[in-house]
């Protein structure tokens, strides 16, 4: 795999490597995010051993360790295999070890070995506690499983527990890194790759191949053997049990669903249940909950959002999840009759760009969104009220809200992120303004940004040109690739 970004993961592991005093340190992420390629590459230059123990049975892990320990000691793989038969042999053959020059012994997919072999937390702490303390090396444990590895590691119960306080959580690359796996794409189809991939190494890896996004779509998740569209479902089951619950509690979200209540009744589960549910999906990075701008912390729950954040599974559940019958019309035909569902995918994922546009160019104190009932407006300018006398009203939102220091002073950005077709001129300033009124609490010192795929019309440029006192602040898909570009470097 083609290795890009990850310098600041790279830097603390050197500073661990180089501190005799830090002895261990645990790498956790999702699966595909790049942990193995990332400890590989660290380990470039120095003494080093790393040991796999994914696997889905005893033997076949037994069976690596025993040609890993092989490697290292210069002996036939099958003359080790007779001595290696539990999780304890390679503690044995790890204390056995006398190195001179400090040397990183990695230890890979730990929660396989957890689940297959017995007491392997204690039989690894007694070992950190007892013979590590003397030797020259620097132990890394890492998982693919988030959920199990945060729970061995930070749970007081726990053998491991501050046995590892140096964790490095790996995320997904952001969209400056990312974009340098495309470079012979537009920033349009680079967008839309981040949509899908979400800065998952692999997954660009993989689109990379391919001429544009539409064809990476169509090779990879659609026709009748599809690389890719069951991939979601791995990632799930490796997480959470039972999988089909959260299954169902994913496939809510994506068919629309975002508050708890409506969540629960589309999974046909308790609130309660759904609750507890979604605070694991939020630990493993699938889903993110989320509270509009302007509300006060303890928000009551019905204020409360959830959605998919992670984009993989995201175009899983809202795109494609429930269109199974059309893997078996030709590739063509199946991305045609998706294409609406895509296209509001690209629209809703384009927000996620936007916000790591501002939170790289502005000092941030706090950036999300704000939506909202809000009363509907006749062409009179006043409210519209039904038959009861009472107010309509409609759900607004602003795409992008974000609290930005100016010197002493705080200014709240208010942002419009269009993905779509045509230009925006002033009729979408002027909804933005609109929805930035509702929005406000009050004395705050309003700023506006429109982001926009396809430009801006000259009665908007004009607009704000003339207007310097409304701090407008168009950014187009060339100033979002010219801030990638620059980043990365």
């Amino acid at each position: 795999m083609v290795f890009i970004g990850r310098e600041d993961e790279l830097r603390k592991l050197e500073l661990y490597y180089s501190t005799e005093a830090i002895r261990t340190c645990a790498i956790v992420g999702r699966r595909r995010v790049g942990k193995t390629t990332l400890i590989d590459t660290f380990c470039e230059g120095k003494p080093s051993i790393r040991f796999d123990l994914a696997g889905t049975d005893a033997d076949s892990v037994l069976d690596n360790m025993a040609i890993d320990i092989a490697e290292i000691t210069g002996e036939d793989s099958g003359d080790v295999r007779k001595r290696v038969h539990d999780f304890n042999d390679l503690i044995g053959f790890l204390g056995s070890l006398e190195p001179k020059e400090r040397t990183v012994v990695a230890i890979d997919e730990l929660p396989d070995a957890i689940e297959l072999f017995d007491d392997v937390p204690s039989k690894l702490m007694r070992y950190v506690d007892g013979r590590l303390k003397r030797q020259n090396i620097f132990l890394i444990i890492c998982g693919s499983s988030v959920s199990a590895m945060l729970r061995e590691l930070n749970d007081g119960g726990r053998p491991l527990f501050q046995r590892f306080p140096i964790q490095m959580m790996l995320r997904p690359l952001s969209y400056a890194e990312a974009s340098r796996f495309h470079k012979g794409l537009s920033e349009a189809d680079r967008v839309r790759a981040y949509a899908i991939c979400s800065g998952v190494p692999l997954y660009h890896e993989l689109f990379s191949a391919f001429g544009s996004v539409d064809e990476a779509i169509s090779e990879l998740f659609l026709g009748q053997v599809p690389s890719l569209y069951l991939e979601a479902r791995s990632l799930l089951s490796i997480e959470v049990s039972p999988q089909e619950t959260y299954n169902r509690v994913m496939t809510a979200i994506g068919r629309g669903a975002s508050t708890l209540k409506v969540i629960a009744e589309k999974a046909d589960l308790s609130q309660s249940r759904c609750r507890d549910m979604l605070d694991v999906l939020q630990l493993i990075g699938y889903v993110e909950r989320s509270s509009p701008y302007g509300t006060v912390k303890n928000v009551r729950e019905s204020k409360v959002s959830y959605r998919i954040c992670d984009g993989f599974m995201d175009f899983f559940y809202s795109v494609l999840s429930g269109n199974e019958a059309l893997l078996n019309l030709r590739r063509e035909d199946a991305l045609r009759r998706l294409r609406g569902a895509i296209d509001t995918f690209y629209g809703r994922r384009f927000e996620y760009v936007c916000a790591q546009y501002v939170t790289a160019t502005e000092s941030c104190r706090w950036c999300g969104r704000w939506w909202g009932k809000v009363p509907v407006i006749g062409d009179d300018g006043e409210k519209l009220r039904d038959e009861q006398g009472k107010v309509v009203t409609e759900d607004a939102d602003v795409d992008l809200v974000a609290e930005v220091y100016r010197g002493d002073m705080i200014a709240v950005l208010m942002g419009e992120c269009k993905f779509s077709r045509r230009m925006c001129g002033m009729p979408e300033f002027r909804e933005l303004e609109r929805r930035a009124g509702m929005a406000k609490m009050g004395g705050e010192n309003i700023e506006y940004m429109m982001f926009s795929r396809e430009g801006f019309r000259s009665d908007l440029l004009d607009f704000a040109e003339e207007r310097p006192d409304l701090r407008i602040r168009l950014v187009s898909l060339d100033d979002i690739g010219e801030w990638a570009s620059g980043a990365a470097r």
